[in-house]
């Protein structure tokens, strides 16, 4: 939480910049308000406390008077109401100075004409003392006095002010009252000091701070910042508080800083930028980081300065060696393309001739089963039997060329082709993918035929609605198509059916 911006109760120098007065460079409207909210804020949790008395603690009372039936009187009176009190009582200003300053009471109730010390002096003398200076008294007398001399009582520092003889409902509004007032002044003086701890806290993180610390109001105005800020711009604390950017930065500098200012102030969030500052040693790099503080509204702005110059100067390094072993992978990259092209290259002759001997192979068994059906009605009944046997084995060979494993590795070796083709057309078939392998490949119709076992003509019905899926128009040859494209070599051919 950022420390409440006052001034400082004991004096101290410019280093705590937090606690820098700044009532020079509030409006007087904005100052009333600002009053007008705290009396508002007190008042209102006054009101809360006096519904919580009677729920708190016992509390100390001290009745100070020269009748001891007014004792007995107050301590009825408190006893009806419901209070939790305890009554002690003195019969002498002198007396009653003496328990107060040693059990310390949460309320004095005291009359004006006692012996020794009157009450006026009586109380002119607990509010100087620092020990009971904050004990609520009220003034409770049945001297006939002018309205003049009640109000000189209040101003020496009664919070009120009641005629004998006591009214019962009067004295215990005014007991609930005073006795809730005392709360809250010492739960506002337990914060003011909870606050001045935090105050010396933060100035002390702030002045040891590694980096350069600045704070600015919502116009713009610096506010204070630390040591290292000084020394960075060459400036003291009196060339900074209370002034623009402008008035002691150089332009560019105070330009940016302006400009950048707006977006804290309006949602609070952090905002940061870089700015290069010119130097006779060489130039610095610095980044500026802002956030908004306040509560309900944004009040002003923190900012924190890091030189990043050794950043800025080691990514440059770093990028010029980045470069340089860029070029060196690339060429090596290149000569191993290459390299692999050539084995690519000597693989795919090696892979085309293996389709060729598929293809004879597939021929010559086709024209070993037209031979073998015309020595049907030729053969005896015992060797019909041995016949079927021979075709039903080269028909299954002719069917089962080739493998699942080999058309596994057929699939494998298209992987890209696949994928490009699957972006093109999601709803492309695993044969069409194939079939565009073998165009791939420049093989035409008749040789896919050949090597699926498919007629022709379903063949170019499937290249027909592939073309289809594809949108390629007539003009269009789907081989060059597939060629235009720089995709990875195919693998080697499979004979599996189409559907």
């Amino acid at each position: 939480m950022i420390p409440t911006l006052q001034p400082s109760d004991n004096g101290s120098n410019s280093s705590n910049f937090i606690r820098i007065n700044v009532d020079n460079y509030v409006s007087k409207e904005a100052q009333l308000n600002r009053n007008i909210q705290s009396y508002y804020l007190m008042a209102k949790s006054i009101v809360s406390k006096v519904s919580e008395t009677d729920k708190k603690k016992k509390k100390l009372v001290l009745v100070v008077d020269d009748e001891p039936l007014t004792f007995q009187l107050i301590d009825e009176f408190l006893q009806e109401a419901g209070l939790n009190c305890e009554v002690i009582t003195a019969l002498s200003g002198q007396k009653a100075f003496d328990i107060a300053t040693s059990v310390l009471p949460d309320l004095i109730i005291t009359d004006w004409l006692i012996p020794e010390i009157d009450g006026l002096e009586l109380i002119k003398k607990l509010k100087s003392n620092p020990v009971t200076k904050d004990v609520p008294i009220i003034m409770a007398t049945g001297m006939i006095v002018p309205n003049e001399e009640v109000d000189f009582v209040l101003q020496s520092g009664a919070l009120d002010y009641l005629r004998k003889p006591l009214d019962y409902a009067e004295l215990s509004a005014r007991v609930k009252a005073a006795l809730a007032a005392g709360d809250s002044l010492r739960e506002i003086k337990q914060q003011r000091e909870s606050i001045h701890i935090k105050d010396q806290f933060v100035n002390f993180l702030i002045d040891t701070a590694p980096n350069p610390i600045f704070y600015q109001d919502k116009w713009g105005r610096f506010l204070g910042c630390n040591n290292k800020f000084e020394l960075l711009f060459n400036k003291a604390k009196e060339e900074i508080i209370g002034k623009h950017a402008g008035e002691f930065l150089s332009k560019p500098i105070a330009d940016v800083m302006e400009m950048h200012i707006a977006s804290p102030l309006e949602c609070g969030h952090l905002q940061n930028f870089k700015i290069e500052l010119a130097r006779p040693e060489g130039n610095k790099y610095l980044l500026f980081f802002f956030v908004g503080f306040g509560n309900a509204t944004v009040d002003g702005v923190i900012g924190s300065i890091t030189d990043i110059t050794e950043i800025v100067q080691s990514s440059t390094d770093s990028l010029t060696r980045l470069e340089i072993c860029h070029k060196k992978e690339k060429e090596q990259i290149a000569s191993s393309v290459e390299k692999l092209q050539t084995e690519l290259d000597f693989k795919h002759r090696e892979l085309a001739m293996h389709l060729e001997l598929l293809i004879h192979s597939r021929n010559v068994k086709e024209k070993l089963v037209e031979a073998v059906n015309k020595l049907q009605p030729y053969l005896t009944s015992d060797g019909k039997p041995k016949l079927f046997s021979l075709l039903k084995q080269l028909k299954w060979e002719i069917n089962e060329e080739v493998d699942l494993n080999i058309e596994k590795k057929f699939d494998e070796a298209n992987t890209e082709l696949y994928s490009f083709l699957e972006k093109c057309c999601p709803e492309i078939t695993r044969n069409e993918k194939r079939l565009c392998a073998y165009l791939k490949m420049n093989h035409c119709a008749s040789d896919v035929a050949k090597i699926t076992g498919k007629s022709l003509n379903s063949i170019n019905v499937g290249l027909a609605r592939l073309r289809a899926k594809l949108r390629l128009p007539n003009t269009k040859d789907l081989r060059m198509y597939l060629n235009e494209f720089d995709l990875p070599r195919v693998g080697p051919v499979t004979s599996a059916n189409f559907s």
